[in-house]
């Protein structure tokens, strides 16, 4: 995924209301702060923090109301894209160009595909079935083979123990639990479903559920697992000027 100009670095003052970043720049050799948007709906933990070199893009769209967004975070061993909408950009090229192993014999994608699938929760009407519902990040085919669902996550987070484990998630999510039990429904029913956690960083090991943070998701991941849903994990090669896939990584569940 190519960034559309080259970024500019920055000093992070604050991150603030999730979405909104005070910050350093320099253009044109002049100083100035301004106000950046912060596209990440987490905790961003161990990539926010105050006077960290960031990397940002200027808004190209008319109708932002913030003439910046944020994209890169220095840390000690790497850069990490905080970008989470960055996430299926990744992926889409990788699919596009066929490099994304473990799916490159599907030549054919939908993007954003409504999902229902009925779930096992009780319900105070017996006659009512419930259903959960999901908006699927892709819907692959190749025509000769059934469909693949894969659902995409963006993570930043290194978790913060001895080994270097990617970890997702940074912060609770509800959300994210109820896409795991939708895929985990769907992979009872026979369906090829996978998620591919892209950890936009490089400087990791292995991928583990952050059970500390969200036991609800890692208990919903793990059981998706074990009803069929293939796992996957990569990290990323990043720069001001692209990011791309990189290795796959180890799943720890």
């Amino acid at each position: 995924m190519q960034f559309r100009d080259p970024l500019i670095p920055g000093h992070l003052l604050q991150r603030y209301k999730r979405f909104l970043a005070d910050v350093n720049i320099n253009i044109h050799e002049k100083p100035q702060q301004i106000t950046a948007h912060c596209p990440n709906p987490g905790s961003m933990l161990g990539v926010a923090e105050p006077n960290s070199t960031i990397w940002l893009s200027r808004q190209h769209n008319p109708k932002s109301k913030l003439a910046w967004q944020w994209q890169l975070t220095e840390t000690q061993h790497s850069l990490v894209g905080i970008n989470t909408l960055n996430a299926n950009a990744i992926v889409a090229d990788a699919l596009a160009r066929q490099t994304l192993e473990p799916f490159a014999h599907y030549p054919t994608l939908k993007r954003e595909v409504s999902l229902k699938s009925p779930t096992k929760k009780p319900t105070d009407t017996p006659t009512e079935t419930p259903t959960e519902t999901m908006r699927v990040d892709f819907v692959l085919s190749n025509g000769n083979t059934p469909p693949c669902y894969l659902e995409v996550k963006n993570v930043t987070m290194r978790a913060p123990t001895p080994q270097a484990y990617a970890s997702f998630p940074d912060s609770i999510t509800t959300r994210g639990q109820r896409h795991m039990r939708v895929l985990a429904d769907m992979a009872e029913q026979g369906l090829n479903t996978a998620v591919l956690f892209v950890v936009q960083r490089s400087d990791c090991q292995a991928f583990c559920p952050a059970d500390a943070i969200d036991a609800k998701y890692g208990e919903a991941l793990r059981h998706a697992h074990r009803c069929g849903t293939q796992i996957y994990a990569y990290d990323c090669q990043l720069s001001p000027q692209s990011i791309t896939l990189r290795n796959a990584l180890p799943i720890l569940l």
